[in-house]
């Protein structure tokens, strides 16, 4: 019978090659996280400044994360983030800016 790893079903999930710091994963799932918010406020045109600085962190963040990753799992939660991200900041952008 195979050994079963403990953690949580994120950990299992993200944590392919076993040794992966949760810092990682706490840094791609942050990633994901500011980019969801950054394009719910895209569609709020009033909502531009929050949308635009959360668009930044997040690709700063997803920056930093990429880098750090080490695990193929973690770029397919880092990389929509970015995108995400990036369309949230450049709404921001076009609907008034970061202030």
């Amino acid at each position: 019978m195979a050994a079963q790893r403990s953690g949580s079903l994120l950990d299992r999930i993200m944590d392919t090659d076993s040794s992966t710091p949760p810092r990682q994963n706490v840094l791609a799932l942050l990633t994901l996280g500011f980019g969801l918010v950054a394009l719910a406020c895209a569609f709020v045109p009033e909502w531009h400044v929050v949308g635009g600085w959360t668009g930044l962190v997040g690709l700063g963040l997803g920056a930093m994360a990429q880098m750090e990753s080490s695990t193929t799992a973690q770029r397919w939660v880092i990389v929509p983030g970015w995108v995400l991200s990036f369309i949230g900041l450049l709404m921001g952008f076009a609907n008034g800016g970061l202030w």
